[in-house]
């Protein structure tokens, strides 16, 4: 009786997949996922759903050899046997029916699986159709927002429909599950984005249901742009782990290019590495080596993230004897970072200590004092790394551009060389 069952479900699955196949071939010239031009995706009513091997069965299976099997197999038997008959039994007498009893109830078990299978297929398709409307109504989307609309045209032949959905979902084990969504445009580009669920069979299709309405549903914004066109990125030394800073500088030297400034380093870094100007993203205590030049001549920096009470955040500190990483580049610093990088030199021109005017005014000469707080307050208008307000500069020493250039002119020290 189970062979047959198991025939029939195996019948029966190869028929969903020629029936999905029939139906999500009948719409044509269907623009692709939601565009300008189509606001809506209309989505075929039938949502086809196929059953995978247990995948956790599999991996137990294969993770015993033959022999292995065979004992643990004949342990069980052995065990039931000594407990039917209180630790006396007789091998003859007693392995052949409880080996036929297991069997069975082995068989059953089986049974059961494929029978609670029988419709499991409709409830998956039914059940992710009602989360993707309980979305709708969480998030307050009205009529005229949808941009996913399910089409049933089973009896109107005029109503088509231009994607399809189609999952299929495996047991991992212990009652939990794997499952992939996919969603797929009904035209000559074939295009398809897949989602994947995890856990119980009912998170599973919340999990499915919630990726592919919220890639639809997100709004489009523009694409990332890099922001330093110019700069060519040249990944560090793939044979070495961390390097001092003197080596991270020859490096890039070896390569014709330089250490980049920690803006330049940062901006590209927000880009990821999978978007062009931009490079993979620092991990939290990571160390990367930059070329900035600040208030003191002979001072190396390098960038960092590190944990606060208010979440990750990037800093920038001075080398002392710390191994990093590197990445180099070739092409000239923005307008942005020139200035910045002059207003530097000026103020190691005008206090070669590079003292903090803020808590040591006494430590700078007097007629220096009132050019360096002009300098400090251009660095922090023009939000330079190394200038923060209170931290090298007071608020009420704080000046405008206008006021800051105005005395950096009467003291002779504007226009920047």
């Amino acid at each position: 009786m189970f062979k047959n069952s198991f025939k029939f479900y195996f019948l029966n699955s190869i028929l969903l997949l020629s029936i999905t196949t029939s139906i999500f071939t009948r719409a044509e010239g269907a623009e692709t996922l939601v565009s300008p031009e189509k606001p809506k995706i209309k989505i075929a009513s039938f949502i086809g759903v196929t059953i995978g091997g247990d995948i956790g069965q599999y991996q137990e299976t294969l993770s015993y050899s033959r022999n292995e099997t065979r004992k643990l197999y004949l342990d069980e038997i052995i065990n039931a046997a000594l407990k039917l008959s209180n630790d006396q039994y007789n091998p003859a007498d007693a392995l052949w029916p409880l080996q036929q009893i297991q069997e069975i109830a082995d068989g059953k078990r089986e049974y059961n699986k494929f029978r609670d299978s029988l419709n499991i297929a409709l409830s998956i398709g039914e059940f992710f159709k009602s989360e993707i409307e309980k979305l709708h109504q969480v998030n307050g989307i009205t009529s005229s927002e949808r941009k996913i609309e399910f089409i049933n045209n089973l009896n109107n032949d005029k109503a088509q429909y231009d994607h399809f959905v189609v999952i299929h979902f495996a047991p991992t084990g212990r009652g939990l599950f794997k499952m992939t969504g996919v969603l797929g445009a009904i035209n000559n580009s074939g295009i398809e984005r897949s989602f994947e669920g995890n856990g119980q069979l009912v998170d599973c299709i919340s999990q499915v249901a919630a990726g592919i309405f919220y890639s639809v549903m997100n709004n489009e914004f523009p694409n990332w742009v890099n922001p330093n066109p110019n700069l060519t990125w040249i990944a560090g030394p793939k044979n070495a782990n961390q390097l001092s800073f003197k080596e991270a500088k020859l490096y890039c030297l070896g390569q014709s290019a330089r250490l980049p400034l920690a803006s330049e380093f940062l901006l590209a870094q927000q880009g990821g590495a999978f978007r062009n100007g931009g490079v993979e993203r620092i991990l939290n205590g990571e160390i990367y080596f930059v070329g900035d030049l600040m208030r003191q001549a002979g001072v190396n920096y390098y960038v960092t993230t590190k944990a606060t009470a208010f979440g990750i955040q990037t800093d920038v500190q001075a080398v002392v004897g710390q191994t990093g990483y590197v990445w180099c580049v070739k092409g000239t610093m923005n307008q942005t970072d020139t200035y910045i990088q002059k207003i530097y030199s000026l103020r190691r021109i005008l206090d070669p200590k590079g003292m903090n005017i803020l808590y040591f005014p006494e430590s700078v000469e007097a007629k220096n004092l009132l050019s360096l707080k002009a300098i400090e307050s251009l660095l922090i208008n023009s939000n330079a790394f190394g200038a923060e307000l209170d931290e090298t500069l007071s608020t009420l020493d704080l000046m405008t551009n206008e006021e800051a250039l105005k005395i950096l002119k009467a003291n002779n020290n504007w226009p920047l060389k």
